[in-house]
């Protein structure tokens, strides 16, 4: 049985898929046909390889030789092995197959021009966990059990184009170090119509609707003519991510949803976009591994896809994507402070007298009060 580990969203093709030893969930599955092919292998080519024959002059627009790697460089010193000493080993065999085919080499019959036949095996066969174990364009098995190696191709069922549509949920995961945590920004909301909008748009329209029917209290008047706002609320389309421990396991991590408290009325702010509402109104708990957001962070987006199959027949799906984000939290983060405080307004007065405005001395002493 296939089976996809992580989609990332985009793509998916036969590198994505691993073969899973459990049992079959069932079902009934076509007989699989076998064929055999008789065909004359092809030298593989490539530009700037060496020839085989002696005193031949070969293609000087590729110089192999003017590669300079350093010892710790090893993708090019792989690559210039191949290049220079195995280039010649290797043949290619056409055999056409279906798209959406599952295809496995039992082995070849290789007749020489003595009438000699010797049967190969794949290269790839044996132990699954053989570290001496060499194979191309094969899929891995899930799980460390001792099992034999699969040396299955894959082609998976593909389409030339797939046409994405509007962004209609963005949520940006950005690391604040000050804070020691992860902020779920929902930069793009979706609305009861299903059109998209900006995520601060809508949390800000909201708050102001919902803040003149249940005011909060008026803070005391400042006692100098001088007032200074230590800090802000947090934006309501802001969503916390608090680190926690792995159950089991004193030393990994993993990153937890919290809610922030509303500065209407107190209660949890609910996530807007269906990617960090799962599971909120349910009361379950809703986690992200801690190594999935670097430090650059990461974006996910949710929109409709379209395509066309080769029968003409039309598929629309609702599909995630993730890509790598741009950075850290902002320095005009909500989180300058102490995170207890994050839904605290404090104000600070200074008491000292203020010469009129124009002055560098009195705009001097405001800055340092």
């Amino acid at each position: 049985m296939l089976t996809v580990l992580e989609y990332p969203g985009g793509t998916l093709d036969w590198h994505a898929f691993s073969i899973d030893p459990e049992p079959p969930l069932g079902g009934v599955t076509a007989a699989s046909a076998s064929f055999h092919r008789t065909v004359f292998p092809a030298p593989g080519r490539f530009s700037g390889m060496p020839l085989p024959r002696w005193w031949a002059l070969e293609d000087g627009r590729i110089n192999f030789a003017a590669v300079r790697p350093d010892s710790t460089d090893l993708a090019w010193l792989i690559f210039l092995e191949f290049a220079l000493v195995y280039s010649n080993d290797w043949y290619h065999l056409p055999c056409d197959l279906p798209a959406g085919t599952l295809a496995s080499i039992q082995g070849l019959v290789v007749t020489d021009v003595f009438g000699q036949k010797r049967w190969i095996t794949p290269a790839g066969s044996g132990n699954d966990a053989g570290w001496q174990r060499w194979s191309m364009f094969t899929l891995d098995t899930i799980g460390n059990e001792d099992v034999a190696a699969d040396t299955s191709l894959l082609l998976p069922p593909s389409v030339p184009k797939v046409a994405d549509g509007p962004v209609l949920e963005q949520v940006a995961l950005i690391r604040d170090e000050s804070a020691n945590m992860v902020w779920g920004i929902e930069q793009t909301v979706r609305l009861a119509t299903g059109e998209p909008r900006r995520g601060s748009e809508v949390a800000a329209e909201i708050l102001a609707h919902r803040l003149p029917l249940k005011p909060p209290p008026r803070p005391p008047a400042p006692a100098a003519p001088v007032a200074y706002e230590a800090m802000n609320s947090v934006p309501e389309n802001w969503i916390p991510f608090i680190p926690v421990h792995v159950p089991g396991r004193n030393r990994a991590i993993q990153l937890q949803r919290a809610a922030m408290p509303s500065v209407v009325d107190g209660k949890s702010v609910h996530p807007r976009t269906a990617l960090l509402c799962e599971g909120f109104d349910l009361g379950i708990q809703y986690f992200v591994n801690e190594e999935e957001v670097p430090q650059s962070g990461t974006r996910i987006t949710v929109s409709y896809n379209r395509t066309r199959w080769r029968d003409g027949r039309v598929s629309v799906w609702l599909s995630a994507r993730r890509t790598a984000g741009r950075a850290k939290a902002p320095a005009a983060s909500p989180s300058t402070s102490s995170p207890a405080r994050h839904r605290r307004a404090a104000r600070a007065s200074c008491s000292s007298s203020v010469p009129p405005r124009g002055d560098a001395g009195g705009r001097r002493r405001a800055a340092e009060c």
